[in-house]
């Protein structure tokens, strides 16, 4: 018999048993500034599932709520290939072009590329741009986050509430004027970067402009 103070157990550890960590919950509705921090390509499967790129993109300043900084926030681009039928392939390159835009890759020249381009990781890691998120509803199982890339200036007008994104889940609450926690005027300050560099779209880099960028989802 033990005493409240006064015992000893064995208890067989594994290693490969990580401890549990904290973690910070999906991030709030609203716009953010984030930065490319990982890029997975994930190729076509044998059952039809198309390609695509999941990329984790780590919030750097937030409109509302700094505590938000430093979050993840998700985004998975499909990459559109000859299987799709012509208007499902036009549609996925559409999301896939808005995304290096948003990324900071010159506007012109995503928009006017033609024929074969070679992406690899750094067309989209290190890079920055402003996006609106949108956190599936954990009230309704068919809903799921959503990210729309967002110029400078959608972005400035966004902090001021004088910019709205369309929803697209059916949301309990949302944030229609949001509060600047960080200066929107901080960020991309630098003129273009030149988009396409040959056939290879960009190298990481810091503070790319994202100059001239029109929603393309909006």
């Amino acid at each position: 018999m033990t005493t409240p103070n006064d015992w000893q157990i064995t208890v067989n550890f594994n290693s490969e048993n990580t401890p549990i960590e904290a973690r910070q919950g999906q991030a709030a509705m609203g716009f953010y500034k984030v930065r490319c921090g990982e890029a997975e390509y994930y190729p076509p499967t044998d059952d039809g599932k198309k390609p695509f790129v999941r990329l984790r993109l780590n919030i750097t300043e937030s409109a509302h709520d700094a505590g938000e900084v430093g979050n993840n926030v998700s985004d998975r681009v499909n990459v559109p290939t000859d299987a799709q039928s012509v208007e499902a392939r036009a549609w996925t390159e559409r999301f896939l072009k808005a995304t290096l835009i948003g990324l900071g890759h010159d506007r012109t020249g995503i928009t006017g590329a033609n024929g074969g381009i070679n992406l690899g990781c750094d067309a989209f890691l290190g890079r920055e741009g402003y996006l609106y998120y949108e956190p599936y509803n954990a009230q309704d199982k068919s809903s799921r986050s959503n990210i729309t890339w967002v110029s400078t200036e959608q972005y400035e007008r966004g902090v001021k509430g004088e910019f709205k994104v369309p929803l697209k889940n059916a949301q309990p609450s949302s944030i229609d004027t949001p509060a600047p926690a960080i200066s929107a005027s901080a960020g991309f300050t630098t003129a273009s970067n030149g988009g396409l560099g040959g056939t290879m779209l960009g190298s990481a880099t810091t503070a790319q402009p994202t100059t001239g960028i029109e929603s393309l989802l909006a």
